[in-house]
């Protein structure tokens, strides 16, 4: 079979995971489309596995370890292992796992509270738990991608919030960020599944006040290179590459990861040419939706022309709808998020190439402005008790362009 048939049978895995100092395990696999080969590289519009074979990443954010927590939600109510392999049984094949320089920096202890239903994770600094977590994904056949979510750990995102940037002076220079990125890399340049690196999460606005604000560029619109995203991500890319080249180099565009029409004429160049992929985001507020011809016409403009150009490849990183009812993802009103939903759903069925992670798994949020620790997750794909899931309709429509 090839590794990116779908599973139609449950197929029981038994994996010699000594590598990452794990004991060995069953790895139940119900239907979904794991990727077994790796380095993961670029081919045109496509991702393809280490044997040639085209591979869609199809899965899911989990945050909180770029949070006040400093650990990944749902630990509280479920042992890691047990979320980790929900996610593998709803057919998702990849995880996007934002952290927070701030994690990196301090490398806080970490609540007992938060760990309540994971008594063997008390007691351990954030590292550590995150040690864990990534093992814990690869063992499962998960593909991972480190996202560097914020700088100062929060809930994300507005111009305001000091994180619209990849670096934030005087707490988050450039240098802070370029070296915890190496940290990281190098840290788990050892695990094949940690295969693509988010450089920085929906570049933006920075803003002092209402008025004063410091603007991110696209290719040599800022002279003296401070704020150049294109030039930032391309020497961070390169830098990353000197540790592991194995790795997927995820750029996101500008405007909170909307806009990444400057690739037309300024593509990211790395020394390892097969290695870049760019990243979008999308949610039912930034556009009106009025028909789903319309709304192609948009994601084209912004983003989609670079798959369909077979200029690189594409993830969609980030896109999430509510789950208190089949109105979040289903209706024929336009300009509604449920017409909204089904139209991305539609666009992400349209193009099989383009890959995409829902945010997000979470049941109940993490601690963060504006956010209540243990509350409902709103755009959370798993119910409070992290054990089922929330909307069946919502799982469905995921299913469909898995």
């Amino acid at each position: 079979q090839s590794s990116n048939m779908r599973v139609t049978t449950i197929i029981i895995v038994l994996l010699s995971c000594s590598l990452f100092d794990i004991p060995f395990r069953l790895l139940v696999v119900v239907e979904g489309a794991l990727i077994r080969s790796f380095p993961l590289h670029a081919d045109s519009s496509t991702i393809k596995d280490n044997q040639n074979n085209t591979i869609r990443l199809a899965g899911v954010s989990w945050y909180g370890s770029d949070q006040l927590d400093f650990v990944v939600g749902g630990l509280h109510v479920q042992p890691m292992q047990n979320i980790v392999d929900k996610i593998v049984s709803l057919g998702f094949n990849a995880v996007r796992v934002p952290w927070s320089n701030q994690m990196v920096q301090t490398n806080p202890l970490v609540e007992d509270k938060v760990l309540a239903a994971n008594p063997s994770l008390e007691g351990l600094r954030a590292l550590d738990i995150f040690d864990v977590l990534i093992k814990s994904l690869a063992a499962s056949g998960l593909v991972i991608m480190l996202d560097n979510h914020v700088s100062r750990a929060d809930w994300c995102c507005n111009p305001w919030d000091g994180n619209g940037l990849w670096y934030h002076h005087p707490d988050y220079p450039l240098e802070s960020w370029q070296n915890d990125w190496k940290f990281l890399v190098n840290r788990y340049k050892d695990i094949p599944q940690v295969a693509a690196v988010d450089l920085r999460n929906e570049i933006r606005a920075s803003c002092s006040d209402l008025v004063v604000c410091n603007l991110p560029f696209w290719a040599g619109l800022d002279k003296n290179r401070t704020n150049d995203w294109h030039h930032t991500a391309t020497i961070m890319g390169n830098m990353l590459h000197e540790i592991n080249s194995n790795l997927l180099i995820v750029v996101e565009g500008l405007e909170s990861a909307l806009d990444l029409t400057h690739v037309a004429t300024d593509p990211v160049v790395l020394k390892i040419a097969d290695k870049v992929v760019y990243s979008s985001h999308n949610y039912e507020w930034d556009q009106h939706t009025t028909s789903y011809e319309e709304y192609t016409r948009y994601l084209d403009r912004k983003w989609g022309y670079i798959n369909k150009n077979k200029i690189a490849p594409i993830i969609l990183g980030e896109f999430g709808t509510c789950n208190s009812n089949i109105n979040c993802v289903m209706n024929n009103q336009t300009d509604t998020q449920g017409f909204w939903f089904q139209s991305l759903i539609q666009y992400l069925a349209d193009n099989p190439s383009v890959s995409w992670f829902y945010w997000s798994i979470d049941g109940t949020q993490s601690t963060g402005t504006g956010r209540t620790w243990g509350a409902p997750e709103s755009y959370g794909i798993l119910n409070t008790a992290w054990n089922n899931t929330q909307l069946d309709q919502m799982v469905k429509m995921l299913k469909s362009i898995q």
